[in-house]
């Protein structure tokens, strides 16, 4: 009996692992399986990141969480092949910025408007879905599931989910006021959607940065520009781009540099670099900018997180409402 028991978890074993090579977690094909999984979840072997969702534990810690997400995301798609994801789950596939807070929920579209969800499983309907594949994932197009995300999120993370559909899309604000127009008038949150679009812009390069400016928009100092190249004083022909730049009516400039992990800790943001010498850039990048005389700020994302710190950095620095030359 042992022995027939250790031969079923041997091949279930290699069910999990199997479907985690190919990206996705694993749909137990019965109960049974699945109370075969759970008991080895107190031991971390195995983990349930969703309901009758599996994957090892040891390469699951591995990932990171937005590819958690997306492993879940095909999972269930694996097990429910009409599924259609939509909102933050599509947003989660187009590889847009979500905010990790607002991962662990499914988003569908629902086959009819009586159509309800499940735990941990939001539907909404839709009367004519616009539909990709996205690794074999039907999902909700790139605008609309930014637009529906526009729709349901605060504003800070709206406009980090704003800028990347534009950064992706290669279109301006213009492209998605019109959208927000076609696909939410008359539903519910388009207000909201309207003002995140029309403060979005495609050149922030992450989400971390779009959230920051979020924030500083919130507080009533947005940013003159963003991504603004400044020559090198000493290398003409070398130039450095600014994160944020604040123009003051006394004719002086702020810059803001926002720095996040994620530029010394990945390997493809690197670009083959080390941390250390991603550092040293950094570090000439700001020297040569103080060059031409500008004041610099820098702040992370405990600073953006914590209420009213960045505006009293700025303020610091000279950046205040009054001082500030608006875009």
């Amino acid at each position: 009996m042992a022995l027939r028991r250790t031969k079923a978890w041997g091949e279930l074993l290699a069910c999990v692992t199997d479907a985690l090579s190919a990206r996705r977690c694993y749909s137990p094909a019965s109960y049974g399986e699945a109370q075969m999984l759970r008991r080895h979840i107190r031991d971390k072997s195995i983990v349930e990141p969703f309901p009758r969702l599996f994957a090892p534990g040891d390469a699951w810690e591995q990932l990171a969480r937005l590819d958690q997400e997306r492993y879940v995301i095909r999972g269930y798609a694996w097990a429910h092949p009409n599924a259609m994801f939509c909102s933050l789950s599509a947003a989660v596939m187009h590889g847009l910025p979500v905010t990790y807070s607002l991962l662990g929920t499914l988003h569908l579209y629902a086959s009819s408007p009586s159509q309800r969800g499940g735990k941990r499983v939001e539907m909404r309907y839709r009367q004519h879905p616009s539909c990709v594949k996205i690794d074999g994932v039907p999902v909700a197009s790139l605008v609309e599931a930014t637009v529906d995300c526009l729709c349901a999120c605060d504003f800070e993370d709206a406009l980090a989910l704003a800028d990347g559909c534009l950064r992706i899309a290669r279109a301006d604000a213009s492209y998605l006021r019109r959208e927000v127009e076609r696909l939410a008038h008359g539903c519910k949150g388009v207000e909201k959607a309207r003002d995140v679009a029309r403060w979005a812009d495609g050149r922030a390069e992450s989400g971390g940065e779009s959230i920051a400016r979020a924030v500083m928009i919130r507080a009533g100092l947005p940013p003159t520009d963003i991504q603004r190249a400044f020559d090198d004083p000493l290398e003409p022909r070398k130039s450095y781009r600014a994160d944020f730049v604040f123009e003051l009516t006394d004719g002086k400039t702020v810059l803001g540099e926002f720095d996040g992990r994620a530029k010394y800790e990945d390997e493809q943001l690197r670009a083959g670099s080390s941390t250390i010498d991603v550092l040293l850039k950094e570090r000439q990048r700001e020297s040569r900018l103080t060059l031409m005389d500008v004041r610099i700020v820098r702040f992370n994302w405990n600073d953006v997180r914590t209420p009213g710190r960045l505006e009293q950095m700025l303020g610091a620095a000279g950046v205040t409402r009054a001082t500030l030359v608006k875009p």
